[in-house]
């Protein structure tokens, strides 16, 4: 995390079965994602959080990789512990329980949602290519050709009218000059 650039950057992946950091699969993968500011203001108070239980821990704090999340001890949370609180997060919340990857999901369909440029959606999920993005959520953008229709229609309309606009600027210049003495 990047407090005062407000910035998320994702380095590096954990392998569970392997229980072991790597290199995320392609540099596309290896990013820094801008963060909201409502989202900061609650990642600089579980990092309040993280920093009194790592006092609490002393030499026993195990992270040495400054993970976002990790158990009290500073260990890598085990995917179930994560999926058990995800779970009765989802509970208490009164949604319906998804898989935490879901998550993703959910962030990338509310960008296209809000009219994202799918490129940021791309640069944001870290995929490699924009082909990627579009396979999986153009269905997300069923609008995207009206929006082009109008778009065409709206130049053309603008264009026609400065030529009309025109044409009506050089009759009036006529009519002006043939008034004149």
């Amino acid at each position: 995390m990047d407090f005062r650039a407000g910035t998320v950057h994702v380095r590096r992946t954990y392998s569970q079965p392997g229980h072991c950091f790597h290199e995320p699969k392609t540099r596309g993968s290896r990013r820094k994602v801008p963060v909201d500011s409502v989202t900061l203001a609650w990642l600089r108070e579980w990092r309040k959080e993280q920093l009194e239980e790592r006092l609490r821990a002393g030499e026993e704090w195990a992270d040495r990789e400054g993970l976002v999340f990790t158990t009290r001890k500073g260990e890598v949370i085990a995917r179930s512990t994560a999926w058990f609180v995800f779970t009765r997060l989802c509970r208490e919340a009164g949604v319906r329980r998804i898989r935490v990857h879901d998550l993703r999901h959910t962030h990338a369909s509310l960008l296209l949602k809000q009219n994202v440029h799918p490129k940021v959606a791309q640069e944001r999920l870290g995929h490699s290519d924009i082909k990627t993005t579009l396979d999986i959520y153009s269905h997300l953008l069923p609008g995207i050709q009206g929006a082009a229709v109008r778009a065409v229609e709206e130049a053309l309309n603008r264009r026609i009218d400065g030529r009309d606009q025109e044409a009506r600027q050089e009759a009036d210049l006529k009519a002006v000059s043939v008034k004149l003495p």
